[in-house]
């Protein structure tokens, strides 16, 4: 009696013990199924964050060049030549250093003709003529006459030699001829501002995309942008 009382004693505990390892398995597996949970619901947030920074970010660039590209509109200029006459003027540089002066982020304000090749900027009087008919965004609003906002690959700038966005946007004469585009620079370091605050998260890391996978800008990056 006492061996059969024994052995149902050692059969219970075990089933106690396995039972209680059971329980512990499962509790252990749902608090990682909630730490995941969380871990996903606060990098949607951040990401949700940074987003939305970096769309304000666009958004205060395009707006001032649809102010440059509605002021030239205005102008009803009829040909290219009345078009490199009036962005050469020391009056229009003086007018895009305005409009420059309302972007913190940004570098510089440039307008090329239909050639690609600068007639006015920012950086100085009178432009350079550099050729830009090689950059992406140029061939693509020389290409698209209902293109909106193009906005290029990171490149390197040919006047200062620093990776830079540029933010563009087609000019046209009244009858829809294409003059050129007026474009903005920026330093893809000056929206990675924003980005420093999830420095602090362990293991965080960003990246934002065009859509055809071209990278803008990626957080922490070994590649200098």
């Amino acid at each position: 009696m006492r061996r059969t009382n024994f052995g149902q004693i050692t059969l219970l505990a075990g089933l106690v013990v396995a039972a209680s390892a059971g329980a512990i398995g499962l509790t252990l597996w749902q608090l990682r199924d909630d730490a995941i949970g969380q871990a996903k619901m606060d990098a949607s947030n951040v990401a949700t964050v940074l987003s939305r920074q970096a769309t304000y970010s666009t958004q205060a660039i395009d707006l001032v060049l649809e102010d440059v590209q509605a002021e030239i509109a205005r102008r009803n200029i009829r040909g290219r030549e009345d078009f490199r006459r009036l962005m050469t003027s020391s009056g229009e540089h003086a007018f895009l250093l305005d409009r420059l002066a309302r972007l913190p982020q940004a570098e510089a304000i440039n307008v090329s003709d239909e050639t690609g090749t600068l007639l006015a900027s920012t950086r100085v009087f009178p432009a350079p003529g550099i050729g830009i008919a090689d950059r992406d965004h140029f061939q693509t609003l020389q290409a698209n006459r209902d293109m909106g906002l193009a906005i290029g690959a990171p490149v390197f700038s040919r006047v200062t030699g620093t990776w830079t966005m540029y933010f563009a946007r087609r000019l046209e004469t009244v009858e829809g001829e294409f003059l050129g585009t007026v474009l903005i620079g920026a330093q893809p370091a000056n929206f990675m501002r924003v980005y420093d605050a999830i420095s602090s998260i362990s293991g965080a890391s960003s990246l934002l995309l065009r859509r055809d996978g071209t990278v803008y800008l990626r957080h922490p990056d070994a590649v200098e942008r």
